[in-house]
């Protein structure tokens, strides 16, 4: 199942259309629309408003672990960087109240642009103090909540850049084009991770040994190991050599946290670049 988080009615709409989604009129407070495959939670707009709408509704579905999350929505960009239209990967979350940053793990190759989602409790225009690259009004309530119900690996937070924070308000039409534009990119990429998903854990036994020889050696926290297993796993359907792969990294030693992350992070790019 993939369930999805639009803020809008209008952000909604070319979804319901697309995936011929029916509305489910047993959830009263929140509208709540599906069908055997996708399910669409409208949260409202704003940081607490998505947070409540998805734990009220969340809280009601079977969910397991090859089920995916995705926080589909409009927000302004900062800077001529991104085009409008983009298609942002958000990487990094924070709120513009609270610095603490949270990280979705990004561990399957895409086409899309990446970048950091800063928070608003409001509207914002380019004059104000803004950190992120993209803002908007739900990313980070929706990751906190999503984050009850499913692993980090499983949410995905996905932004269209609708404006450069200079404008008030958009229409509506302009809003369905810039969503309905994106659907066939966002979702043929969940079908090739459902793909992925599917058939994983073919790691072989001699293969596992290793592959834990080097996380101790990395020193890699419990949750660190099961996302190199993610990543290992990924590079091995799509045809990586792992003994290629890890022999590079089995006489490495590792210092302190800030290195560990270090090595981490180069696996990734490395396997995410091949």
């Amino acid at each position: 199942m993939i369930y999805i988080a639009v803020a809008t009615q209008i952000e909604a709409k070319p979804l319901i259309t697309k995936f011929n989604l029916k509305k489910d009129n047993s959830f009263k407070k929140f509208q709540l629309f599906k069908n055997t495959h996708y399910t669409l939670i409208i949260t409202g707009v704003g940081i607490i408003e998505s947070a409540i709408a998805l734990t009220h509704t969340l809280k009601e579905m079977n969910i397991n672990e090859r089920d995916i999350f995705v926080n589909l929505g409009i927000c302004g960009a900062k800077s001529s960087l991104f085009s409008i239209g983009d298609i942002v990967l958000v990487n990094k979350i924070t709120c513009s109240v609270n610095t603490k940053p949270y990280y979705p793990d990004i561990l399957f190759k895409h086409s899309f642009k990446e970048g950091s989602l800063e928070s608003f409790f409001k509207l914002v225009s380019k004059k104000d103090d803004i950190n992120g690259d993209i803002v908007d009004m739900e990313g980070v309530g929706v990751f906190q909540s999503a984050s009850c119900f499913f692993k980090h690996n499983q949410i995905y937070i996905l932004k269209v850049v609708s404006d450069y924070l200079d404008k008030n308000t958009l229409e509506k039409e302009f809003i369905y084009t810039l969503i309905d534009n994106t659907i066939d990119e966002v979702f043929k990429w969940f079908s090739q991770i459902e793909m992925l998903e599917s058939i994983k854990n073919n790691v072989i036994e001699s293969e596992l040994l290793k592959i834990k020889e080097i996380s101790k050696k990395l020193c890699f926290t419990e949750t660190i190991y099961h996302k190199f297993i993610e990543l290992i796993n990924y590079y091995k359907l799509n045809g990586g050599d792992i003994e290629k792969l890890l022999k590079k990294y089995e006489n490495i030693e590792v210092k302190n946290k800030s290195e560990v992350k270090m090595q981490f992070e180069k696996i990734r790019n490395e396997i995410m670049e091949s």
